[in-house]
């Protein structure tokens, strides 16, 4: 099992955000506005977009590979099926949005922004931050990790890359080093909006660095 990062910091581009990160009052964003961000540096249209491919396969039912392979499509192949041939179909899995605060393992990132709070063992704020969460809406489950740089596209019998929300190209994101918080909601109607939570927890494991 992958340890989780002990130290990750949150960079800003004005100090009084920095100062209200600091006393608590944290700005939650969303994978929608990661996906519409006008900065094409930051932009990333198909975040928590995944898509397999199945390529060619012959088979009956009692082929697990083949039986994997549609499932990964979102093909059902019921018990006692002969002669199924999966060529190309495509399958995609979409966390349609979620909230999402964003950190980075890398110390000295200014060109994230020149103010700088470090975060020590970062993964004891989730639970003070979904419980903030909770306030703004329903059925909120918690997340956080690591995120995986690799291709969002596999086919075949290639593993899947890794959980929604946490997998980015590394071609254009891999020097990011970025370890995020990611809530699920039970019910998204549209789109979520960026929010403001307070979460005074956040002094007791944050300084500032810069």
């Amino acid at each position: 099992m992958a340890t989780m990062p002990l130290t990750v910091y949150k960079y800003f581009t004005e100090t009084a955000h920095a100062e209200l990160f600091l006393a608590g009052s944290v700005r939650i964003t969303t994978l929608s506005y990661c996906r519409s961000c006008e900065d094409p540096a930051r932009a990333d249209e198909n975040e928590a977009i995944h898509v397999y491919n199945t390529g060619t396969i012959t088979g009956d039912s009692d082929n697990l590979a083949l039986v994997e392979r549609a499932r990964r499509a979102g093909i059902k192949i019921g018990a006692g099926v002969k002669g199924v041939v999966l060529s190309n179909n495509i399958g995609e899995q979409v966390l349609k949005d979620a909230y999402v605060l964003c950190t980075t393992e890398e110390p000295g990132a200014t060109h994230f922004g020149a103010y700088c709070v470090e975060i020590q063992n970062p993964s004891n704020l989730l639970d003070p931050l979904t419980r903030a969460i909770e306030a703004h809406a329903a059925g909120v489950r918690g997340h956080f990790g690591r995120v995986i740089y690799t291709s969002r596209r596999t086919t075949e019998d290639e593993p899947e890359p890794g959980p929604l929300g946490f997998v980015k190209p590394a071609d254009r994101f891999g020097h990011e080093k970025e370890v995020r918080y990611l809530w699920t909601v039970q019910h998204v109607e549209g789109t979520l909006q960026p929010i403001v939570v307070d979460c005074a927890e956040v002094a007791r494991y944050s300084r500032r660095v810069a």
